[in-house]
């Protein structure tokens, strides 16, 4: 069982959202707020997983966001009715898994959902192609090195991992390591690709050739910016 929190100011949308979380057997419903504050009390009983809107009762989320992430290592999926480049690029950076828009059908929610178990980062067509164009709009001159010498060989491979969504448990698994030396290595990769966040550091890897993007397709694309 996966346990999920819900953060949703709407409440008829709130109650929908719930519903259908309940509706999937594999997930377990831990609370749900119009809140950063009840958010952040929720964070506490460490939930796996959290779909959080933008817009909430008392401010935006993004702070809540990089909490979740970076504190609980919990997977989030943006629901919200903003599609703008600013907030897209805000939420990613912030540490989001994944971002559809509140448009989407029942059915494309579930595929959301079950698409961040995976380990995959699920966005909405509009979103991906502001994140490609950000992407595209950050690529320079190649660097002078091989890219392939700026990581060590395990440190190439924990970042691929990254790419796929993995979290530190599923990487220390991946290669039989400790949670404290993925940590290490995370670390040293941020300091190497200068960036702060799962994501960016995704982006540069790819953008650098030190990895390539696994399965770029617009419905499931790499998710640039997410701090681990």
């Amino acid at each position: 069982m996966h346990s999920v929190i819900i953060l949703e100011n709407d409440d008829v949308m709130r109650a929908s959202i719930s519903e259908l979380v309940e509706s999937i057997e594999s997930l377990r419903l831990e609370g749900s707020s119009a809140t950063i504050e009840g958010g952040l009390a929720l964070l506490k009983t460490n939930p796996d997983f959290a779909l959080v809107d933008l817009v909430l009762d008392d401010g935006l989320s993004y702070d809540f966001i990089s909490t979740a992430v970076s504190a609980y290592d919990t997977k989030v999926l943006i629901v919200s009715v903003l599609g703008d480049e600013s907030s897209v690029i805000s939420a990613i950076q912030a540490g989001a898994d994944g971002y559809i828009k509140k448009d989407a059908t029942e059915v494309e929610l579930t595929s959301a959902i079950n698409s961040i178990l995976r380990g995959e980062s699920p966005m909405s067509p509009t979103i991906a192609r502001h994140l490609l164009r950000r992407v595209k709009e950050q690529e320079g001159p190649e660097p002078e090195a091989e890219p392939q010498t700026l990581l060590s060989q395990r440190e190439q491979q924990v970042l691929e991992a990254l790419a796929y969504g993995l979290n530190y448990k599923e990487v220390a698994r991946k290669y039989e390591l400790s949670h404290h030396t993925v940590a290490k290595y995370i670390k040293t990769i941020y300091r190497k690709l200068s960036v702060n966040t799962r994501a960016q550091a995704v982006v540069e890897g790819v953008r650098t050739g030190i990895i390539s993007m696994p399965d770029a397709n617009v419905s499931q694309p790499v998710d640039p910016d997410a701090p681990i």
